[in-house]
């Protein structure tokens, strides 16, 4: 769970909702940060797995974003041809890129302009940072993992920093 606040553009952005067993925990952050689950403007799901989408029922007031989906004012759908090189906007500064991880839809999400540079909200196509060193730990399925690997070339290419799925943000070394 990741939230993103930007003021200027009247966007409060939260990536994956964590597990059912997660509410009462999500519902505390999001207090401290004094909103309430009708505050957040957009809701990012990386992937479909329980433990990102297992809270979205409670931003019903959101534009949902779940994978390669998306969807507005409750069952309107908006489709997205949805690629690396084709994001999805949500606004100037905050767009959701292609980007599989443990399945081939995963998505992540993209903010430029914080003042770390660009952050890049990975859900589980990073789970942690090891995943760096020794790509032996990806879940990835055998079928798409040279997409996967090329996929996270172009976002270590664009992140400044890498907020994994499960794990710490971490800083790029663009050397990599």
């Amino acid at each position: 769970m990741t939230l993103v606040r930007s003021q200027s553009e009247g966007i409060t952005l939260l990536v994956d909702t964590g597990s059912p067993w997660d509410r009462q925990f999500l519902i505390q952050k999001l207090q401290e940060h004094e909103l309430q689950p009708q505050d957040v403007t957009h809701v990012v799901c990386t992937h479909g797995h329980v433990d990102h989408v297992g809270n979205f029922n409670l931003f019903t007031m959101a534009t949902h974003v779940v994978s390669h989906d998306m969807v507005k004012d409750g069952d309107k759908y908006t489709l997205h041809e949805l690629r690396h090189d084709n994001p999805f906007q949500i606004s100037k500064s905050i767009s959701v890129i292609a980007t599989a991880g443990q399945t081939s839809r995963d998505v992540s999400v993209v903010v430029r302009g914080s003042d770390k540079g660009v952050v890049v909200i990975a859900g589980d196509s990073f789970e942690c940072e090891a995943h760096l060193h020794d790509d032996k730990l990806c879940k990835s399925k055998s079928d798409f993992h040279r997409l996967h690997a090329t996929r996270r070339d172009k976002v270590l290419a664009i992140a400044d920093w890498i907020v994994p799925g499960h794990g710490k943000m971490f800083k790029v070394n663009q050397r990599r």
